[in-house]
């Protein structure tokens, strides 16, 4: 979609490498940030001055990313002045100004000007940075700079201060679980936030979102100028009619060309074909930029633009999909949404909060929605960014929220079937067949293209034996039918693996692996520092038929009771199959049910355990015997 202003885009990179976070850590801190105050000033709608002033002590280097300086400009916004003080051993060693940043640009007449800024100390710890900077907004300003003093795992807060300061009567929405302090003065209003102190964050698996935890203020004027233009988010209706007014005409496509895609869909009997042949044209002769293009990242190029160049972001190749639809008689809406996050802040409606666009095509009952950026989905694919998340449909009368429809739990199902043909040595000879289904097909779209290396890289990962030769036998998929809604897209592929070592041979005993294709679980054995969030459920289920060699009989067979658990449940049958004339066969099903969850940090030992005794008996086996040991 666009970039957010430049406080939000700070707090974004920041958090890319911690995608998951926590609640209070308990441990002495990596680093403590001393204080950290901002100061956002509105001089006008179109223009306004962020001071800042942070100091950060680090103990140990992992605690060195707190003490970084990340900034990014564009054309709206500039970089006025910088210095910086490094202190160690309780003197001061080095001062820092502007010249001293690292810059990085992409100037082009597509892009505005974004610079990246960036420094990251590099000296025995412990030491302390301290920061004092402005940057200077001008041209509009749509959403204030985000205030999250604490970014980074494992690093404290002692004192932050967030200043608001904005004409008088100008209104504010703002976000955050702190309530500033209000009062007016010299024509202004003013909004105070204080945090502080804080102990921190630590990360572990399955984590909370990270919103939810670290102390944060997301603000923003209710109507705004930005770029020439006037706009309003009070509510996401009036943020979708600015939305639309910027996209209005972008649709625009020469009256020839627009004639011969008319052309293109004549022997189509249906819409769902003929936005099947305009998708194959998107995919054909566009490609995607991640360069944002228009103002600030908001307003896309035309669709007459990208048929000329070839090219666009995601705001662009979205108008133009939804040109190509307009031109051949079928009606869609731009949407915006945020692949990062599922849910929209609630109560605030704000242009920072969306970062990608793509086009919903309503259909009586259903709703199709087309990536446009990613010319390998399947067309109708809700891939994992924008399965269940809320968005907002751009229309000429407002914007409207919506959920984009995602795939059960109950049909994210990742499902093997394997025939072994065992051998007296060891050795085995597998034929296996691979179904998964929901967005599990994510790692398989695209498959019948990969090499050979790589197919056998995915299909033999995590087996509990060592393939010595690979055979790929067929692939195929349903990714035709996903412009139903209700398709759940699925991939089936069947494969033969030859092992050397398949089996344990122990003189005229054979140790035989129960399921070598069983999944494990990750655990820690660590006290829980934050709830338990599992965002979606699975299901994971495994047949193996073994055939023993001639002249073997089982020895004896366990009994498994099935693992319960509010995480889940894990079930084993193992049997023995007799073949008239062929020898006996073993049959072994496991079936792993995951739930989602949204739990306690007591809850953890819980989850301990469900996952400790599914790992436990992934290298669980059963023996056969000679019978010639017998005589």
């Amino acid at each position: 979609m666009g970039r957010l202003m430049t406080g939000a885009v700070m707090l974004l990179v920041a958090l890319g490498a911690v995608s998951l976070c926590g609640v209070p850590a308990a441990a002495a801190p990596d680093a403590v940030v001393n204080g950290y105050r901002m100061e956002f000033r509105l001089v006008s709608a179109e223009n306004g001055i962020c001071r800042v002033s942070k100091s950060v002590s680090v103990f140990n280097p992992a605690g060195a990313g707190a003490a970084a300086f990340l900034l990014q400009t564009d054309s709206f916004s500039t970089l006025s002045s910088f210095s910086a003080k490094i202190y160690s051993n309780g003197r001061m060693v080095k001062k820092l100004k502007a010249d001293d940043l690292e810059y990085t640009e992409v100037t082009s007449s597509l892009a505005d000007d974004i610079g990246t800024y960036y420094f990251s100390p590099s000296l025995p710890c412990p030491y302390t940075v301290d920061y004092e900077y402005s940057v200077s907004y001008r041209k509009g300003v749509a959403v204030f700079p985000v205030f999250a003093p604490v970014s980074d795992p494992g690093t404290a807060l002692t004192d932050a201060t967030y200043e608001l300061s904005v004409p008088a009567g100008t209104e504010v929405s703002w976000w955050s679980d702190d309530e500033p302090d209000f009062s007016s003065s010299g024509g202004n209003d003013i909004y105070i936030w204080k945090m502080g102190p804080w102990p921190g964050f630590t990360v572990e698996e399955m984590m909370p979102d990270i919103r939810s935890v670290i102390p944060l203020v997301y603000s923003c004027p209710v109507s705004f100028s930005y770029s020439g233009t006037a706009g309003s988010q009070r509510t996401w209706a009036d943020f979708g009619r600015w939305l639309y007014g910027l996209n209005e005409g972008a649709t625009d496509l020469d009256g020839a060309f627009r004639a011969g895609l008319a052309g293109m869909v004549s022997d189509c009997d249906t819409d769902i074909e003929k936005i099947r042949v305009m998708y194959d044209y998107l995919r054909r002769n566009t490609r995607y930029v991640s360069i944002q293009m228009g103002i600030g990242g908001y307003r896309p190029e035309s669709a007459e633009y990208v048929r000329k160049t070839g090219f666009g972001d995601c705001k662009s190749l979205t108008v133009f999909m939804q040109a190509l639809l307009q031109a051949v008689g079928i009606t869609s809406d731009y949407a915006v949404t945020n692949t990062s996050e599922e849910r929209l802040l609630d109560g605030y409606s704000s242009v920072g909060q969306m970062n990608h666009a793509l086009l919903c095509v309503p259909s009586g009952q259903d709703t199709l929605w087309i990536e446009c950026t990613a010319p390998s989905l399947p067309l109708g694919y809700r891939h994992d960014g924008i399965a269940g998340h809320e968005a907002v449909l751009v229309k000429k009368e407002g914007g409207v929220p919506v959920v984009i429809r995602g795939y059960d739990d109950a049909d994210r199902i990742f499902s093997q079937s394997a025939c072994v043909s065992l051998k007296a040595d060891g050795k085995a000879s597998c034929m296996v067949r691979r179904n998964v289904t929901g967005d599990f097909v994510e790692d398989y779209i695209g498959f019948a293209e990969y090499s050979e290396d790589i197919r056998r890289k995915i299909l033999t990962s995590g087996i509990g034996f060592n393939p010595v030769s690979f055979n790929m036998v067929s692939s195929g998929n349903n990714f035709s039918e996903l412009v139903d809604p209700d398709a759940v897209p699925s991939v089936n592929l069947e494969y033969v693996i030859e092992t050397g070592a398949y089996a344990k041979v122990s003189g005229s005993r054979i140790f035989v692996p129960l399921d070598p294709f069983a999944k494990s679980m990750r655990y820690s054995r660590a006290e829980r520092k934050n709830p338990v969030h599992i965002a979606k459920g699975s299901v994971y289920c495994d047949s193996v038929r073994v055939a023993l060699p001639h002249g073997y009989r089982v020895e004896g067979l366990a009994e498994y009771e099935p693992v319960v658990s509010p995480f889940g449940t894990f079930e084993t049958s193992v049997s023995v199959l007799s073949q008239d004339g062929l020898g006996d066969e073993v049959l072994v099903v496991r079936k792993l049910k995951i739930n989602a969850a949204d739990s306690p940090a007591g809850s953890y030992p819980e989850y301990r355990d469900f996952a400790k005794a599914v790992s436990e008996r992934s290298g669980d086996f059963f023996v056969i015997v000679s019978d010639a040991a017998s005589d």
